[in-house]
């Protein structure tokens, strides 16, 4: 089973599935790519993981957005527990750690998270209106 069609399954049992991307075309982008050293390939790679997500486009329970914000890191969650890469200065994505987090308390560090992903969403836009 793929990714996509995980998600579809996911969402037809009532989980919502929400998945916020930076905007290939924001100056965040530009700039994390410089920072890494990708020589411009960063908006693309951000395109080509569109294509893989375009069987996801109107399904429902399904929400793919682009955001403009600063990317500290990337998130992964499911329920009360998650994943997250620290971005790292002039680190390429995939050196930093994925560390696993579980909700021990209210406040905590988790519910930190939850919190800046719920603020990046609510700064963000369906891919479809791009």
């Amino acid at each position: 089973v793929g990714l996509c069609d995980l998600l579809i399954d996911k969402a037809c049992r009532s989980c919502g599935v929400r998945i916020a991307l930076a905007d290939p075309g924001s100056a965040v982008v530009a700039a994390r790519d410089v920072e890494e050293g990708l020589g411009g390939t960063m908006p693309h790679r951000i395109r080509t993981t569109l294509i893989h997500l375009r069987a996801l486009a109107g399904r429902p329970g399904i929400e793919v957005r682009h955001h403009a914000t600063p990317m500290y890191n990337s998130i992964f969650r499911v329920d009360d527990e998650m994943f997250v890469t620290p971005h790292l200065f002039a680190l390429p994505g995939f050196q930093p750690p994925l560390l696993p987090l579980r909700r021990a308390h209210d406040a905590g560090l988790f519910d930190n998270l939850v919190g800046h992903f719920e603020r990046i969403w609510a700064t963000s836009v369906p891919v479809e209106s791009q």
